[in-house]
């Protein structure tokens, strides 16, 4: 009679020993994802922080620039409404950059007897920095233009690029 409830406890302890391994493989993988999971997200933790650092960096030069800006903007006012070559002599006196900016935001009639009152290199190299200016500045709105087109849409005369044949 005693042999029945010993092959039972040992059927009953095989099982619960099956189990047990069982239950610990499960444990280590678990344990395994979880540091991994661990790392993935200090891993993104410290990419969110550096791209944190970058908007941040980002949004200090847009306010540099927009201050630029207003500031050409500005000047080309007070500029516009001086003696050319009163306002040369200003414009020489300027930064090069801000004296871009200034000349930037002035129409070419107002610009021109102004940087015609300038030494040739002088106004040469003011015209080349608006220009760089501009271009950035057009670029940086026309980015964010098409940024907001989506759909494949285009604007009038904009060929779109996806189409298998030429219009």
């Amino acid at each position: 009679m005693h042999a029945k409830p010993a092959a039972a406890n040992q059927s009953v302890t095989a099982t619960l020993h099956s189990t047990i391994v069982a239950e610990r493989a499960q444990i280590l993988s678990l344990q395994n994802q979880v540091a991994q999971l661990t790392q993935e997200w200090q891993k993104a933790k410290a990419e969110n922080s550096a791209l944190g650092a970058q908007v941040k960096s980002l949004k200090s030069q847009l306010a540099v620039q927009v201050s630029d800006v207003q500031q050409g903007s500005d000047e080309a006012k007070v500029l516009a409404q001086m003696d050319p070559s009163a306002a040369a002599l200003v414009l020489e006196k300027m930064p090069p950059v801000k004296a871009a900016w200034a000349v930037a935001e002035m129409t070419p009639d107002v610009s021109g007897p102004i940087l015609q009152a300038l030494p040739t290199t002088t106004a040469s190299s003011i015209l080349q920095q608006a220009a760089i200016d501009e271009r950035q500045q057009s670029s940086a709105t026309s980015n964010s233009s098409a940024n907001g087109m989506g759909n494949g849409t285009n604007a009038p005369g904009i060929v779109n690029n996806n189409s298998s044949s030429l219009p």
